[in-house]
């Protein structure tokens, strides 16, 4: 087997192609046919085959970006660019012996093969004959999965630069090999003229016209039996530009489906990914490369099994397409999959519950860390703590910890997520009682933007600790929550109880005096709203307007009438439900008064106090809401939060008392919702000017500005800026409530 060494660099269209790319070329014999090779990179070796008419240097636009990161191969197909046949018959044996004979001169470890048209289709046959000669498979806009039968305005053009190859029929098919020629020819300048001027001198050359239509009699017009492709047991991968209209992507659809081969779409790019979106494509080879052998979970790409579950939100509203999920199946998933998204460039989010209403838990094109799979909770019952995972809904944690009297202040809608709602301070039921969540937070493990693992608290990364108590999206991924217990029930006493809104005056008034004279261990919150069609309505309010109260009272339960009192004689309500009642049951009573997929738009703010400007405007506010299932809530939050200094823990706010909002929630399909946000937006403003100035991060949606993240934290915002600089001073937990502004 003999190599000549070559340069590249000197004359010709395939030189001035190929020019300042970091690879050099040489010639092997191979199979009896003399190959150039394109080789660069010191890392894994990665083998590319390129598409009918193409050559080794198709792959000028991701050459000089993989060579950082591993050793790309590119040979010319046989009789392709540069390749002589020397007499040599080109049969599907020899181009199989080829392939062979490739690999073993170059690659000291099986290689990942990808094959990009025509070369999918010689790399999956090879697979299935040779799966001990690869170590991955990746197939591009691959031909031999079905006959060929290109969209006819694609097929016409092909024949007509195949019969007359000039610069206005390679400009005509390009037309349909890309989705935007125009903007593809900008953005490759001069290099553009090169690959034109050296397709059509290729295409030109009867010995390599000829060598082309039989390596398409072999490999790229035919398909493959379906036999041959659930023979290869590599793992295997397709890329695909969405309108390819050579090989369209219904067909990578259905062998995705078949085989279980991960599809990643490529958006805006027709038959020819590595050339038109060389950015996209090699995120997407990169998660095949690098991302998917390394992680012990779950890697999904759009149209996987589980992908749709994994970025489904709470929040209808919001919709947006990563183009990776990772489901970590423990701490090093995440250092991996943190380390993969800054290497690779891609935006990073984190989705814990994905209940969050402004949707951070997504970035379009990005990669989503999926903490579902991570659920466990260790309770020890002696030193009152709980240690949680990142992926544990409320239901968890408070199912585990009532099983022994125990609680810590979470949220009162079960389904809710555990980080989200901790790393934005958190606030419930038993917030009265001991403060914010994250004052009942003992410490976190945490993967900074670094990829190292810390532990953050008071005696380790104090600054990091104290800003993760408020601000945890922005300064990494926790991976562990350690928080303090509390003896809480397991019974309690609540429920919701109604009264008619033609009380409303009556009501608002006479909950101001209850909350401000309750015992901590009562919290109230107060909803103006439509009576819902439950069965517990009288059917004659289904829809109406009444005022609601949502009640937990975690005392002695022998007390539960004494300090309801006041509630009592307001007498003649609409429904009752107060009760004894296990703390879990009523941590989820309203679960379904915020249904998963609804649309949902709100503005709240903090309060100090109810004035009787604010309970009016709350009044005059639900009483015009057009939203049929719109609210004016107020959450009693006033007693142990207040009793801690402003500056402990980013959270701040510890003037806040209640926290009021006008919420408006809406079907998906209801024609109505742009006229719903305006008035939210509009009509929110009538409660901004009670207000203590701050609010509640988790409660902000995706169009507040950056004076409203100001606000939430106050006089700490300056001092949180600086410990995000410190811990991630390139912005990668840039998918939150940013502070890096």
């Amino acid at each position: 087997m003999a190599t000549q060494a070559r340069d590249i660099s000197t004359t010709g269209h395939r030189a001035r192609l190929l020019a300042g790319v970091p690879v050099a070329e040489r010639r092997l014999r191979l199979a009896g046919i003399d190959t150039p090779v394109l080789e660069g990179g010191d890392g894994s070796p990665v083998v590319l085959l390129h598409g009918p008419g193409g050559n080794g240097a198709h792959w000028v636009r991701t050459l000089p970006n993989l060579v950082t990161t591993h050793r790309p191969i590119a040979p010319d197909l046989p009789g392709q660019g540069e390749s002589q046949l020397d007499g040599v018959a080109l049969d599907a044996e020899t181009v199989l012996t080829w392939l062979d004979e490739l690999i073993a001169a170059t690659c000291e470890t099986p290689p990942t093969v990808v094959g990009y048209g025509l070369g999918g289709a010689i790399a999956a046959r090879f697979a299935a004959a040779h799966p001990d000669r690869l170590g991955r498979l990746v197939l591009v806009d691959t031909l031999g999965l079905v006959p060929l039968e290109p969209a006819p305005d694609f097929g016409a053009a092909l024949h007509g630069f195949l019969e007359q190859p000039n610069a206005d029929t390679h400009e005509r098919l390009w037309r349909h090999c890309a989705r935007d020629l125009d903007g593809l020819r900008a953005r490759m300048g001069e290099r553009w003229d090169a690959f034109e001027s050296y397709n059509l001198d290729r295409a030109r050359t009867p010995a390599v016209a000829e060598a082309l239509g039989a390596l398409m009699a072999q490999f790229g017009g035919p398909s493959i039996p379906r036999e041959e492709l659930a023979r290869i047991s590599v793992p295997t991968s397709l890329i695909w530009g969405r309108h390819d209209l050579a090989t369209r992507l219904e067909v990578a659809e259905s062998a995705s489906a078949r085989y279980d081969w991960p599809l990643h779409v490529v958006e805006d790019c027709a038959d020819d990914p590595p050339v038109e979106q060389p950015e996209a494509f090699l995120r997407a080879l990169r998660a095949e490369l690098e991302l998917r052998p390394a992680v012990t979970g779950s890697v999904l790409v759009p149209g996987a099994a589980g992908f749709g579950e994994a970025t489904r939100l709470w929040n209808g509203m919001i919709e947006k397409r990563p183009a990776l999920v990772v489901q970590p199946a423990g701490t090093e998933d995440v250092v991996r999959a943190l380390r993969f998204a800054r290497a690779s460039g891609i935006a990073l989010s984190v989705r814990g519950g994905g209940h969050n209403i402004a949707g951070t838990a997504l970035v379009d094109g990005g990669l989503t860390l999926d903490m579902s799979r991570l659920r466990r909770v260790a309770v020890d019952p002696k030193a009152r703590t709980a240690t949680v995972q990142p992926g544990c809904l409320l239901q968890d944690v408070d199912r585990a910890t009532q099983a022994h009297g125990l609680a810590t202040p979470l949220g009162f809608v079960s389904d809710v997520g555990v980080a989200g709602l901790t790393l934005g301070g958190g606030l419930g039921y038993l917030t009265r009682r001991f403060g914010w969540t994250v004052d009942n937070l003992l410490e976190v493990e945490i993967v900074t933007a670094d990829g190292r693992v810390r532990r953050a608290a008071p005696d380790e990364h104090p600054d990091l600790f104290w800003a993760v108590r408020g601000a945890g999206a922005n300064l990494g991924v926790v991976t562990r929550f350690t928080f303090r217990l509390h003896e809480v029930g397991p019974t309690v006493h609540g429920g919701l109880i109604a009264w008619p809104f033609e009380r409303a005056g009556e009501i608002l008034r006479a909950y101001r005096d209850l909350t401000e004279s309750a015992p901590r261990e009562l919290s109230v919150w107060l909803v103006l709203m439509h009576a819902p069609p439950a069965p517990f309505v009288p059917p004659d309010w289904h829809g109406r307007r009444v005022c609601a109260m949502s009640v937990c009272y975690s005392g002695d339960v022998a007390r539960a009438g004494e300090v309801l009192r006041p509630v009592r004689t307001l007498g003649e309500p609409v429904f009752d439900l107060l009760r004894d009642q296990p703390y879990v049951e009523l941590q989820s009573h309203l679960d379904g008064t915020e249904p998963k997929g609804d649309h949902y738009y709100w503005k709240t703010e903090f309060v100090e106090r109810l004035d009787d400007g604010l309970l009016d405007a709350a009044r005059e506010l639900a009483a015009d809401c057009p939203i049929p299932h719109g609210d004016i809530g107020f959450l009693h939050l006033g007693g142990a939060l207040n009793e801690r200094p402003g500056e402990d823990g980013a959270v701040g706010n510890r003037d806040a008392r209640y926290a009021v909002g006008v919420k408006g929630a809406w079907l998906p399909e209801d024609p109505r919702g742009e006229t719903f946000v305006h008035w939210v937006r509009t009509r929110g403003e009538r409660i901004r000017r009670f207000s203590t100035g701050g609010n509640y991060i988790n409660f902000q949606t995706a169009d507040e500005g950056d004076e409203r993240i100001r606000a939430t934290y106050g006089a700490n915002f300056d001092r949180l800026r600086a410990v995000k600089a410190k811990y991630d001073p390139d912005n990668v937990f840039a998918s939150n409530r940013n502070v890096a502004m």
